[in-house]
């Protein structure tokens, strides 16, 4: 392993070679247990390195993050060609950022630690506003159209909240999993269709 990092080091590889490493690093540590000591130990480089790339902890724990939106970005496209406009992929989208989180529980788990992160950085801002862009999509495509704009961003919020949850509860990926979460799903959207439902018949 050491040959390959220190390959990868001089053909300019570098940034790569860190941010696997701070992977690493997360996946057996956490947050809480991250150091740019221990990245640059694991890619075989001087101390200094990490800092000369990133900055500092919050410019690696940034780029980590940014990496980890992007590819729950592209798990929620795969989705969503897989699926339907409509409450399936909705549904679809929730499971797939419950399966990032267990295939990546390092990159995930500094997604939403904002006081770990450089929280104004553009490529992090970018990435996160395109996920829930995509998630706002399908819950729009999931509701009538008269459901108001807001009601379709708090629903998104809602649907995004409990998915997250059922990763703190610890549930694994299984059929019992897929069936909770449509379970949960459908609720969400059924009480904000009949929400709205209500505040246009008392108007």
């Amino acid at each position: 392993m050491q040959k390959t990092k220190r390959a990868a080091y001089h053909h300019g590889d570098l940034p790569r070679v860190l941010l696997a490493s701070a992977v690493e690093v997360l996946d057996e540590r956490g947050p809480d247990g991250f150091s740019l000591r221990e990245v640059a130990r694991r890619a075989d480089v001087a101390a200094a390195a990490p800092g000369h790339h990133f900055g500092n902890v919050a410019g690696l724990l940034t780029a980590v993050a940014t990496k980890s939106f992007e590819h729950l970005l592209a798990d929620f496209a795969r989705a969503s060609e897989a699926t339907h406009p409509g409450r399936e992929r909705v549904t679809a989208l929730s499971l797939a950022y419950v399966r990032h989180y267990l295939k990546r529980p390092g990159m995930a788990s500094v997604m939403f630690r904002s006081e770990l992160l450089n929280a104004a950085d553009l490529g992090l801002v970018q990435a996160r506003n395109d996920l829930r862009e995509a998630l706002v999509s399908a819950v729009q495509s999931a509701l009538p159209a008269s459901v108001p704009q807001q009601h379709v961003e708090d629903t998104a919020t809602a649907v995004w909240t409990l998915t997250h949850g059922h990763i703190a509860l610890g549930m694994q990926d299984t059929e019992d999993l897929t069936r909770k979460i449509a379970f949960a799903v459908d609720a969400l959207l059924s009480g904000a269709t009949c929400s709205t439902g209500k505040k246009t018949k008392r108007s």
